[in-house]
């Protein structure tokens, strides 16, 4: 009996833990394709940001989406995409480079709104959203809070040349303490607090998203941190299973 009931606990165990050690990861990205930012300039956020997701594992871990913003309704350039073989990377990576930047302003809110639109309430999936952007946004605190709202762990930015503006960033990063950061600069967890890099060209951004990703992989992917998979909400059936299991037992005992 005892060892039926080990057998029965570690089933149930592995049955509710399993689903979410293979949880996917939520990255978004949102793109600055405002008039002041130039067809080559644009290149580099594209190539830079292809580069970058290089790094992601291609074992289903991680799914991606890239929307572009200026003036008025955001651009959807990549939808939800989970990175399931090289195959796929290598197709994201093409479908980033492909897409024809369109001018405009600069709306950080609609950004925000698209990825809201493209996924919902997340609920405890793990999300990241990552904002790059050369200028001056109109307030978006709103929309950033409709994202943490919807269980959105991390809001983050680049901003790239001296003419971005961190002062309208900084109230609406989140988690935790906002860090202004130099390129090149140590990052903090992003789970745990949120960071503006600031990017002096365009040409720099690749390595400051570059040094974002793996910081990404590092917080959150399992087999380097266990303890970034969230508990699931159906861990409280662990614990009643087991007494259950252990009432039977106690049971049989007093019987016999």
């Amino acid at each position: 009996m005892k060892n039926l009931f080990l057998v029965c606990a570690c089933a149930l165990v592995y049955s509710v833990l399993s689903p979410a050690a293979h949880a996917v990861t939520k990255l978004a990205f949102a793109l600055d394709e405002s008039g002041s930012v130039d067809d080559t300039e644009f290149d580099f956020i594209q190539n830079g940001l292809a580069a970058a997701l290089a790094q992601l594992p291609t074992d289903s871990t991680y799914e991606v989406t890239v929307v572009a913003f200026s003036s008025g309704p955001a651009n959807t350039v990549l939808s939800p995409t989970v990175i399931d073989s090289s195959a796929t990377l290598a197709a994201v990576q093409t479908t980033i480079q492909d897409y024809d930047n369109q001018g405009g302003g600069t709306d950080i809110g609609q950004a925000l709104t698209l990825i809201d639109l493209l996924h919902g309430d997340i609920g405890d999936t793990v999300g990241l959203v990552n904002v790059v952007t050369d200028g001056v946004s109109s307030t978006f605190s709103p929309e950033a809070a409709a994202l943490a709202a919807n269980g959105w762990d991390s809001l983050n930015f680049e901003a790239v040349t001296t003419s971005a503006s961190t002062s309208v960033l900084e109230p609406v990063a989140f988690p935790g303490t906002v860090q202004v950061l130099n390129a090149g600069d140590a990052l903090p967890n992003p789970l745990e607090d949120s960071f503006i890099i600031k990017v002096d060209t365009f040409e720099g951004f690749e390595a400051a998203i570059k040094s974002k990703v793996q910081k990404v992989i590092d917080s959150t992917d399992p087999d380097n941190n266990p303890s970034a998979v969230p508990l699931p909400a159906s861990l409280p059936l662990i614990a009643s299973g087991l007494g259950i299991f252990g009432f039977l037992g106690r049971r049989r005992k007093k019987s016999s």
